[in-house]
């Protein structure tokens, strides 16, 4: 009896677990191709990583972003280098404004909006449209290309170049903050010539005849000061705090100041 209710428990557990999950799992939608020869999903997702995975740029897959209210799943981004990219295809419901498909792709207001905001947040998205294999590989190679435009990717021993500090200006006539670009010794060097600028002003002003308190001829007094004024006598020796040994009539032995005692 008891085996039984065990036995009954388990498969109510396990009936009651399957609902749960097919009230939340989605199947994947499979959709046609639009056409025949074009690239499939996953052919082109497969091209565009490897010809993108040559020049360094390390995609995650299906990722879904936020920017600017403009919420989609890209079919592959690249976190520490901002570049990500969309094969827009019928196959994979990425046109959000037509009938029939899914909601995690862009419209064309909201893909508009995400490239607008391209060069000014620097975050690059590669939009393919579905196509045949050339076409997609011709995208892909323009691309690339204006990622290298961008600064985004640099050929080896290319350094990037820095618009703060062109270079028409030579660096023998900047200070050595500037041809740095270390902000932190602009500071320190500003600091320091403020306080060379007062140190000068101090030691230029003519008028200053001021002295301290502590100055040793204001403190000092003067005879006709008043009539009490007496001249400063040196000082007197004092007289030595150890007892005088060469005494008559006192022992040697009771003398706590021996001759092998040493005073630091």
């Amino acid at each position: 009896m008891g085996k039984m209710r065990r036995i009954t428990m388990a498969l109510t557990l396990c009936l009651g677990f399957s609902w749960v999950v097919g009230c939340y799992y989605k199947a994947p939608t499979r959709r046609a191709r639009y056409r025949s020869d074009y690239l499939g999903e996953a052919e082109a997702e497969g091209l565009i990583q490897k010809r993108l995975a040559v020049h360094g740029v390390k995609l995650i897959s299906n990722m879904k972003l936020k920017r600017e209210g403009v919420l989609f799943v890209a079919d592959g981004y690249d976190r520490d280098m901002r570049v990500g990219y969309e094969y827009r295809s019928h196959e994979g419901g990425d046109f959000e404004d037509e009938e029939g498909q899914g909601e995690d792709g862009l419209s064309q207001a909201e893909l508009d909006k995400l490239l607008e905001r391209q060069p000014i947040f620097r975050e690059f998205f590669l939009i393919v449209p579905e196509g045949p294999r050339e076409s997609v590989e011709q995208a892909v190679e323009e691309f690339v290309k204006n990622l290298y435009v961008w600064e985004v990717l640099r050929a080896k021993g290319v350094e990037k170049s820095d618009k703060l500090f062109p270079d028409k200006q030579k660096k023998k006539d900047l200070i050595p903050w500037e041809s740095t670009g270390d902000l932190t010794k602009k500071r320190e060097k500003m600091e320091e010539q403020e306080k060379l600028k007062k140190q000068l002003g101090q030691d230029e002003d003519p008028d200053e005849d001021w002295r301290d308190e502590g100055d040793e001829e204001d403190t000092k007094p003067k005879k006709d000061e008043g009539d009490d004024w007496k001249e400063p006598q040196p000082d007197k020796p004092k007289p030595s705090d150890k007892p005088d040994t060469t005494k008559p009539g006192k022992d040697p032995a009771d003398d706590v100041w021996g001759e092998e005692d040493e005073d630091f």
